[in-house]
């Protein structure tokens, strides 16, 4: 933009535990294929 270059929009997930510890993260995330993701981490537990 006006000869800018910029990194634009990066999304993240966290996959928080019930005890509060992080489990998962999952970077430069499409929101197409979140889903499924984080549901399969869950059932694999």
């Amino acid at each position: 933009m006006y000869g800018k270059t910029f990194m634009g929009i990066f999304r993240s997930t966290f996959l928080i535990g019930p005890d509060a510890n992080l489990l998962k993260v999952w970077k430069k995330v499409t929101p197409d294929e979140a889903g499924t993701d984080i549901l399969s981490a869950l059932e694999a537990g």
